[in-house]
């Protein structure tokens, strides 16, 4: 009995001090703001710990701001996730794929409407400076409290970004998540665990809240269809319960405050994106998730007429396939029956495994607020369609699968400028502007010192973080009887990446997947280029440098490619 209670006693002990770390933490850290620590100092504002490092306001986090706006000036504060931050432009991905970070590279819609918004104004109208306060990863919940946060600074205007992380970003309670300086899901050390082939015990619901898990998609056994699970639609009723509920807040919050806001709804890729998986609904058995699985299979291994047929009897039995109904999108695509492919590609994004991609119910939501509150609204995936020639939006628009590219980051900025001068959402006394002075994108290019080395290291940074980030890509070569058709995107940038910037980088990624491939020639000719000939540490750094994008970008499930390509590299003179 004495020993129980001495067992007793110390538990008890052990959860007094913890509770006691928690209190003192929470009393005596600073300001903290969802991953970002707030410093203030001499009448400045630093947000610490952001992926930015920037010297110019537009640019966001990490630039000392004056908590006091400055005489003379506007402030226009955006909020939202990586779409407003500018992903692929974040400092942090660069420090990902080994690149140089230069201003030159960085690009937003916010330093496009910073651009736009100054270049009409009139002489007497003061400066106006847009500060970007995005972050990758955000939801609606996070994204409200850095709006209280931004109060500090005196907006006169917020541009509020919203709706893309709903389903997947589970509820943040702490900040110590992020003090790594990184960008929770893809580069966490879980994410590469599943990358690098290591299964685990992955859940589809995060045990922390009901937001979709999307790591739940690496299985044991690669294929097209999984199971649904149980909890998905439950999941994802109880989520946008959620976020109707914060929607109403937020609304009823500026209007007590009397900013101003205009709102975005987030940008999909529709007609290009790759699905991560398919569901089958829910009480499948095993045997009938095989036969599909057959059936998809065959079905896009079908290069003839019957495809279409194909997938019309796959969706007879289960009308939930993501991947059937985006290959009939495409198919209704390339008809020009581009209704029928909006519809089918809807339904894709809606039924995809992973909602990396918000249903188009959260869409609506965000609609259906800024239209009961009377906020100004751009629909983004709406704005990029009607600019589209097949009308509907793909990778002409988006750098991945959601994230705007860099010319799309200019229009949407100078649509933002259009609508706060034909709204008149900034002082009539303090601002006034000539629409028919809008800039181009080649001001654009010009302002912010563009050329095409940048160029070049952001193609590799898309080509890089589509493939080697997006998981699914490697997954999916195990079962594609396709993989050059989704490749192909891939070393398309990849070539650009060596034209321009001329990254070895791009080239060992480059040599991987034409291997993957089976085009030894193309492989032998980037192997060329490397100069492994130059001496024998050049041909040892070659080496290490492929073995290792091999790891990344294959994994260990392919042995038989493994040994192809240390061979090749044996052959061609770049062994240790």
């Amino acid at each position: 009995m004495r020993i129980v209670g001495y067992l007793c006693s110390l538990l008890i002990a052990v959860i007094c001090t913890g509770l006691l770390i928690e209190f003192l933490a929470a009393e005596f850290t600073p300001d903290v703001y969802r991953g970002y620590l707030i410093k203030r100092e001499n009448n400045t504002v630093t947000w610490s710990f952001g992926p930015f490092e920037p010297a110019e306001r537009s640019k966001g986090f990490n630039t000392p701001i004056p908590v006091d706006k400055p005489e003379n000036t506007l402030r226009i504060v955006t909020l939202g996730d990586s779409i407003t931050e500018g992903w692929l432009t974040a400092k942090v991905v660069f420090q990902n794929y080994q690149q140089q970070w230069t201003p030159q590279s960085i690009s937003s819609y916010s330093r496009a409407l910073e651009y736009s918004i100054n270049s009409i104004a009139s002489p007497e109208s003061k400066n106006i400076e847009v500060i970007n306060l995005g972050v990758a990863a955000y939801n609606v919940t996070d994204v409200i409290r850095m709006l209280k946060e931004s109060l500090t600074l005196e907006p006169d205007l917020l541009v509020i970004q919203i709706g893309g992380n709903e389903t997947w970003t589970a509820e943040r309670g702490t900040w110590s998540s992020y003090l790594d300086n990184d960008i929770p899901y893809f580069h966490t050390e879980a994410a590469y665990e599943v990358q690098s082939g290591i299964q685990s015990t992955w859940t589809t619901l995060s045990s922390s809240s009901n937001a979709f898990n999307p790591l739940a998609l690496f299985s044991a056994k690669p294929q097209p269809i999984l199971p649904e699970p149980a909890e998905r639609a439950a999941g994802l009723d109880s989520r946008l319960e959620n976020y109707l509920y914060n929607l109403e807040g937020l609304g009823a919050f500026l209007k007590k405050k009397n900013i101003p806001a205009i709102f975005l709804v987030a940008p999909q890729n529709i007609a290009e994106f790759l699905p991560y998986g398919s569901m089958a609904k829910v009480g499948t058995s095993p045997e009938q998730i095989e036969e599909l699985n057959a059936m998809l299979i065959a079905a896009l291994a079908d290069t003839d007429a019957t495809a279409k047929d194909r997938y019309l009897e796959i969706l007879s039995v289960d009308d939930g396939i993501a991947e059937a109904n985006f290959q009939l999108g495409k198919i209704y695509l390339a008809e020009n029956n581009i209704d029928k492919a909006r519809e089918y590609f809807w339904r894709a994004n809606d039924r995809d495994l992973v909602l990396k991609r918000p249903p188009s119910a959260f869409h609506q939501a965000t609609r259906d607020f800024a239209a009961a509150n009377g906020f100004p609204i751009i629909d983004v995936t709406g704005l990029f369609e009607e600019r589209s020639e097949s009308g509907l939006v793909g990778y002409n628009f988006l750098d991945d699968e959601v994230h705007p590219n860099r010319p799309s980051q200019f229009l949407l900025g100078a649509e933002v400028t259009k609508l706060i001068v034909d709204k008149a959402l900034l002082p009539e006394a303090d601002f006034s502007a000539d629409l028919e002075k809008m800039p181009n994108f080649d001001g654009y290019n010009t302002y912010t010192g563009f050329d095409d080395e940048a160029f070049g290291t952001i193609s590799y940074i898309k080509a890089a973080h589509n493939y080697l980030s997006f998981g699914h890509y490697r997954v999916r070569a195990l079962w594609d009887p396709r993989p050059e058709v989704f490749l192909e995107p891939i070393l398309n940038k990849l070539a650009i990446a060596i034209d321009k910037a001329d990254l070895d980088s791009a080239r060992y990624l480059s040599f991987i997947l034409n291997m993957l491939l089976d085009r030894q020639e193309a492989a032998i000719d980037m192997l060329k280029t490397l100069d492994c000939a130059a001496s024998p540490e050049r041909a040892a750094q070659v080496n290490i440098a492929i073995l290792q994008v091999y790891r990344r970008a294959v994994g260990p499930g392919s042995p038989a490619l493994r040994e192809s390509v240390v061979n090749m590299l044996d052959e061609k003179g770049c062994a240790k």
